[in-house]
């Protein structure tokens, strides 16, 4: 019977598609149709029934397992995406360079988890994405399994601190340690919310995208750089294209007076920046940087009391990368009653009408 079944379906006009075009649809479905796990519900999250995802396909017919089987990046990309069947998917991706991909924030608990994404780190010199999103007594353990580690695959590693379940997080950060990967020559994407990495470390180089974000109540002074080491990081970035520091600049004592850098910092590549923090951190940053005019540039100035001060402080540092070139500038402020959106920046900082 089932040899009559495969047969039939052999005769199907989609039978017709070659195994690598097939392969092709596969990944496509993948990328939108993730496989992830049945979780129990637990306030304030409902839990989810579960989904097998992408992985359905692999159900239909005796050749589109044999498909879904011999391709070995499916399952690589899907690694950890179902904790309990880590090893097995470890198995069926061979040799392929893995994307280890997990969100903590859905489990109550975590031990189970923990040790299938620890089982898949053991595969660190050929995972080429690790993204993870989890607690701090997580990110902590998995620092420690990441301490000192070769990475010669790594192209881009995001590390998050967040919120458990019931847990508040507002005055909490991870501390990362200096050496936290060796050898990582192919890292171009580093993302950090609420983790501390040293500004001197080996990972703060040759980056494409930096994002470093810092939501947190109250950020110590000891979280954030000097203008020195920032500076020196970005210099070691000189094809940086996305560069994002929330709350994360160096910190500028009000009523003192801005002095540039010996050596401004050339971002010839840059095509977006972002910065949010007070208008005396940003106007520091900005004036020790050139980039071009075309670059996407969004500025959230925290605390900025009168509109003078954002003028007088942030406004001419702007001046030469605010011509007609300029796609979008986005100025707001919190607790001060300020917000302002302007389609075209230089009006903004024209003098007042009287």
């Amino acid at each position: 019977m089932c040899a009559l079944h495969t047969q039939r379906n052999a005769l199907q006009p989609i039978a017709r598609l070659p195994p690598e075009v097939l392969s092709s649809i596969f990944h496509l479905v993948a990328n939108t149709e993730q496989p992830y796990p049945r979780t129990r519900p637990y306030p304030p999250l409902y839990g989810s029934p579960g989904s097998l995802g992408w992985i359905l396909l692999s159900h239909v017919c005796r050749s589109w397992r044999a498909v879904a089987l011999r391709d070995t990046a499916l399952w690589a990309n899907s690694m950890c995406a179902l904790p309990s069947a880590t090893a097995e998917f470890l198995r069926r991706a061979h040799t392929a360079p893995l994307t280890i991909r997990h969100d903590f924030g859905r489990y109550r608990h975590k031990s189970r988890v923990l040790q299938a994404v620890l089982l898949a780190l053991e595969h660190l010199p050929r995972t080429r994405e690790l993204r993870i999103r989890a607690n701090k007594r997580i990110l902590e353990r998995l620092a420690d399994a990441l301490h000192d580690k070769p990475a010669p695959a790594l192209e881009s590693l995001e590390l998050a601190l967040a919120a458990d379940a019931r847990i508040g997080f507002f005055y909490e950060t991870v501390r990362l340690p200096t050496h936290l990967l060796t050898a990582s020559p192919c890292l171009r994407r580093l993302v950090l919310e609420n983790c501390r990495l040293p500004w001197d470390s080996e990972l703060l180089r040759n980056l494409t995208h930096l994002e470093v974000r810092l939501v947190v109540f109250s950020v110590p002074d000891l979280m954030l750089p000097t203008t020195t080491q920032l500076l020196t990081v970005l210099a070691r970035c000189p094809e940086l294209q996305t560069l994002a520091l929330i709350d994360s600049l160096p910190e500028v004592p009000d009523d003192t007076p801005l002095k540039p850098a010996p050596q401004p910092v050339h971002l010839s590549a840059l095509t977006r920046l972002t910065l949010a923090g007070k208008p005396l951190a940003c106007a520091n940053l900005v004036q020790n940087l050139r980039f071009p005019s075309t670059a996407t540039l969004e500025l959230t100035c925290t605390g900025l009391g009168k509109l003078d001060e954002l003028r007088t402080t942030v406004g001419p540092l702007l001046k030469p990368h605010t011509g007609v070139a300029l796609r979008r500038l986005s100025m707001s402020a919190t607790m001060s009653d300020i917000a302002v959106h302007a389609p075209r920046a230089h009006a903004l900082f024209a003098p007042p009408s009287s």
